[in-house]
C-alpha cells in the first residue's frame, strides 16, 4: 500500500482492523470466504491444478485476474509483514483456524494454508501457480 493509505490504516482512530475496513472496503469480508472456503475443503480448478504439480496438502491457491480492485488490495494488504500476521489472525479466529496462514502467490493470487508451508513447499507452489492458467491447463513458454 502506499504511503498516505499506511498511514491512514495503522493510524486509524478504531485501530488497525478499523483503518483496513475504512480503506480496503470488502477485503476481510472476501478473505474470510476465502479462508472458510478452505476450512470446507472447496477446490477450484486452479487449486487442483497447482496441487497436482506442487504436492497435496493443508492450503488452498486462489487464482487473481490481476485488475481488479479486490486482486490489487489483497496484493497491497497481504504484502505488508505485520498486516498479514494480523489479518491472517483475525480471520482464522473468524473461521475458527487459529493456525491460518495468508499469503500472496504468483501474481496477485491468494494462497490459504494451515499453518506455515515449508520454504520447499513454498517455492513448489509458487513454480506451480506462475506456470498454470486460471482454468487449470498448464502455460506453455
Amino acid at each position: 500500500m502506499d504511503c498516505k493509505t499506511a498511514q491512514h490504516v495503522w493510524n486509524h482512530q478504531g485501530g488497525f482492523i478499523a483503518g483496513i475496513n475504512c480503506r480496503f472496503k470488502g477485503l476481510l469480508i472476501f478473505l474470510t470466504d476465502q479462508a472458510f472456503a478452505f476450512t470446507q475443503g472447496d477446490q477450484n480448478p486452479f487449486d487442483t491444478a497447482v496441487k497436482a504439480k506442487a504436492g497435496n496438502g493443508k492450503y488452498l491457491v486462489i487464482h487473481s485476474d490481476d485488475s481488479s480492485v479486490m486482486s490489487r488490495m489483497v496484493h497491497d494488504v497481504l504484502g505488508d509483514k505485520v498486516a498479514n500476521r494480523i489479518i491472517s489472525e483475525y480471520v482464522g479466529k473468524a473461521v475458527n483456524l487459529p493456525t491460518l496462514q495468508l499469503a500472496n502467490i504468483c501474481c496477485n493470487g491468494c494462497s490459504i494454508s494451515d499453518g506455515s508451508l515449508s520454504p520447499e513447499q513454498e517455492l513448489a507452489i509458487q513454480m506451480a501457480a506462475v506456470n498454470t492458467n486460471p482454468d487449470g491447463t498448464t502455460i506453455v513458454p
